[in-house]
């Protein structure tokens, strides 16, 4: 059996190279669970849930085990810098530490990347020497005696591998039987024994029976590639909308990379839509201040035709009409920012 704060251990070390690697998530993420149980209960249901779960259930619901609880604590808000107003001012840089932070697809790569590392530890743990214990014991009763003995038997040892595919084994047996009618214990003798294994054919060399260890090493080296691979293409993602990197634990294989789209989306989809706000509130005060100017020419008699300050009107209208489709867009693309 394997502990897992060794295997944990293990794991770090082999990603210590890779930048910035820490797989659990921190403090002050949306993803942080304080508890760290590693046999969580069962999600629980909400309100709603809840009543029609009982309603189904009649007097055979539990109430007790259907309370409702808070997904996550809300502990992460505390780590925002605020506003007076309660919002977050964000420029690139928050916005990439925001999104590294809490974004469940990076934290998913990473464990996926930090599952690749265990299979790497698991390899050189199957490799490496065993230790092992076993004892059995029974009770036997001659046929036609009154005497009953216990009779023990314990081996110890260790196994393991080296060489070209050899297969060794060193144990340590004893037995130990105690007369029951009577408490006499007497020792059977301990036996040492060294068993070595070599295939003369299959698995008869050492290239052979370190292909596993090799080859979860290459896919740990790959999926380590991918990760930044795929960080870069987070930030991609994060600025312009679109992330051309495919995910990491692929089992090693590359996958073609697709170029970004041409439709700005992300960060900067949100400073183009900001601007256009901008522009639109200027035309807009520019049609308002031609569309006065063409009312006092009209009432002076300057012109005599109302059809220019019909469509001075026209336009404004229109300016306002865009002016809020640019402010809804800005809205609807800010909402979606958030989840992406």
């Amino acid at each position: 059996k394997i502990d897992p704060k060794t295997a944990d251990v293990e794991v770090r070390n082999l990603l210590q190279d890779v930048p910035g690697f820490e797989w659990k998530p921190a403090p002050s993420s949306r993803l942080h669970d304080a508890e760290l149980n590693e046999l969580p209960t069962p999600p629980q249901d909400d309100e709603d849930a809840r009543e029609i779960t009982e309603r189904i259930q009649k007097d055979g619901a539990y109430e007790d085990g259907n309370a409702s609880e808070m997904v996550d604590s809300g502990q992460w808000k505390e780590s925002l810098s605020l506003e007076n107003n309660r919002t977050v001012q964000l420029d690139l840089k928050r916005s990439m530490e925001l999104a590294l932070l809490h974004s469940r697809e990076y934290q998913q790569q990473k464990e996926s990347l930090y599952l690749s590392a265990l299979g790497v530890t698991l390899e050189r743990f199957r490799l490496g020497p065993i230790p092992f214990a076993k004892a059995n014991a029974k009770v036997t009763q001659p046929v036609g005696e009154d005497r009953a003995d216990l009779i023990n038997r314990t081996t110890a040892g260790i196994e393991g591998m080296a060489g070209h595919g050899a297969t060794w084994v060193a144990s340590l047996a004893n037995r130990l039987s105690v007369d029951l009618s009577n408490g006499k214990v007497a020792m059977g003798g301990s036996l040492a024994n060294l068993t070595i294994t070599q295939p003369l054919l299959r698995g008869a060399s050492r290239r052979i029976y370190l292909e596993s260890l090799t080859q979860s090493e290459r896919t740990l080296l790959m999926d380590a590639r991918r990760l930044e691979q795929f960080r870069q293409g987070f930030f991609l993602k994060v600025v312009l909308g679109s992330n051309p990197a495919g995910p990491v634990g692929s089992g090693g294989s590359i996958s073609s990379i697709s170029p970004p789209s041409t439709a700005v989306s992300g960060y900067l989809g949100l400073v183009q839509e900001i601007q256009t706000i901008r522009n639109q509130e200027a035309n807009v005060v520019q049609l308002n201040e031609s569309l006065a100017q063409l009312e006092a020419a009209f009432e002076a008699g300057r012109i005599g035709n109302r059809l220019q300050v019909d469509q001075a009107r026209q336009a404004l209208l229109n300016g306002q009409s865009r002016l809020l489709a640019a402010k809804s867009s800005y809205e609807n693309r800010l909402d979606g920012y958030k989840i992406f």
